[in-house]
């Protein structure tokens, strides 16, 4: 292997960057508007539940969480007082760790920790984004699979 190519390659992409750094800044600027612009618009997360019930219909409550989240910590005896307490047959709860889960993290677009969603049967969901307090879940739990 030709080493001395490689290094004159290298050396010639320096220059390059030492003569061209603002413009590569620029441009990297601009990709970053560009991918910031495609998360903002992107239309593919599934159809929010809009209320309403079958009253046969069995909902999934879940809770996608990360161990090193000091929130998702703070909420964990919130959430299992929840599953331990709330009586309902229309309703099931599930945790999700999003670190050994990745993968399902990542195809559910979870952007925050930690994030609640009630799932119904055809996989439409609503994101809860009130208080967490024991008292306001159940509250919107009910209104919503009543």
């Amino acid at each position: 292997m030709n080493y001395s190519n490689i290094i004159d390659n290298m050396d010639n992409m320096i220059d390059f960057i030492n003569k061209n750094g603002f413009l590569i800044i620029i441009l990297l600027q601009i990709i970053n508007i560009f991918i910031v612009l495609n998360l903002c618009l992107d239309n593919t997360k599934p159809t929010p539940i809009l209320g309403g019930n079958n009253n046969n219909e069995i909902y999934v409550f879940k809770f996608f969480y990360a161990d090193w989240c000091p929130h998702c910590r703070n909420f964990k005896s919130i959430w299992n007082d929840l599953k331990e307490n709330y009586k309902s047959d229309k309703i099931k709860f599930e945790d999700v760790d999003c670190v050994a889960n990745d993968t399902i993290a990542e195809e559910s677009k979870i952007e925050g920790f930690p994030t609640l969603r009630l799932y119904s049967t055809d996989d439409k969901y609503d994101e809860y984004s009130g208080s967490r307090s024991l008292e306001n879940i159940k509250e919107y739990l009910d209104k919503k699979i009543n």
